[in-house]
């Protein structure tokens, strides 16, 4: 299955200042004839190539409609979807805080905090991101007083009036090394439908397996990301380290603070203004636009790469 042209068209009329809504609506029609060809498909089910393939056809409709749909469902002025992606007990939820500028979800020392995700978002977008097609199989509302049911399927929405942010999703996703599956899992589907991916690391995940696995995969999909270390120790070369192993990628530091976790924030005001600044992009003009176009692109030639195998 070859690339799809409309996904490049989408991105340099976008560049360009032009509107491609008419364009978006021929090809929003399309996928969606993809997905009811996909869904008319009946393989031989007692065979196992029929098993198999019926496995292929449920998983192309799952990516067809939770991420291709999504993607071209959006209008021009949606906002970038930013997913802080790492291991358990890296800081993710204290950088969450950080980025939105006050406490906005829980920070803890226990392992893990996140056991759900939580998107901070505008109020603009309240309505497009309770969708059913937006992560659909997931709850999605406020959060409500108590612990969550371990392994329900809910996303938590949070928004907010600050015009500043408007064009940007932040989303604080489970650990990806999470010894529950729902966590795992839900951290893929976040993964997934993130228009950038900001990478948390600290001095015991750095390196390990898990991390690199994600990282290599990251890369080989050609996904946008960005760098944290979090909590570096004062003199420790382990970030310098993980910027060797980033092959020179900017890396933004944040030095360890006993304190971070009363305070729900980076307090070290170089610290929070490097970490700001990965958003400070996303928030001029149409980079927000150009950014899901572009990961729509590679969405879609992930999507028909699949296919080919």
């Amino acid at each position: 299955m070859t690339p799809f042209p409309a996904a490049a068209t989408m991105e340099r009329m976008a560049a360009q200042g032009l509107s491609f809504e008419p364009l978006r609506l021929r090809v929003l029609e399309q996928v969606d004839g993809l997905v009811r060809s996909l869904a008319a498909i009946r393989p031989a089910a007692w065979a196992d190539p029929g098993q198999q393939v019926a496995g292929a056809l449920l998983e192309a409709r799952r990516r067809l409609e939770d991420h291709i749909r999504f993607r071209f469902g959006r209008g021009r002025g949606a906002p970038a979807i930013v997913v802080l992606f790492g291991g358990t007990g890296v800081g993710k939820s204290t950088l969450l805080n950080t980025l939105a500028g006050k406490p906005v979800t829980e920070t803890s020392s226990r392992r893990p905090c996140t056991t759900q995700p939580l998107l901070y978002h505008h109020q603009s977008a309240t309505e497009a991101l309770r969708a059913p097609d937006f992560l659909a199989g997931y709850a999605k509302g406020p959060p409500e007083p108590g612990q969550p049911k371990p392994g329900s399927m809910t996303v938590e929405t949070m928004a907010h009036e600050d015009a500043t942010l408007a064009s940007v999703v932040l989303v604080d996703a489970p650990d990806y090394d999470s010894v529950e599956g729902a966590n795992r899992r839900t951290a893929e589907d976040l993964y997934r439908i993130a228009d950038l991916v900001v990478f948390v690391v600290n001095p015991s995940k750095y390196a390990d397996e898990e991390t690199w696995k994600a990282i290599r995969r990251a890369r080989a999909e050609k996904k946008a990301t960005a760098w944290v270390f979090n909590r570096a120790e004062p003199e420790d070369p382990a970030a310098e380290d993980f910027r060797r192993l980033l092959e020179g990628a900017p890396v933004v530091v944040i030095p360890r603070d006993t304190e971070a976790h009363a305070a729900g924030m980076v307090r070290d005001p170089a610290a929070r203004d490097a970490l700001r600044g990965i958003l400070r992009d996303l928030l001029l003009g149409d980079a927000a636009d150009r950014l899901r176009l572009a990961e729509l692109r590679r969405s879609w030639d992930a999507f028909a790469s699949g296919l080919d195998r």
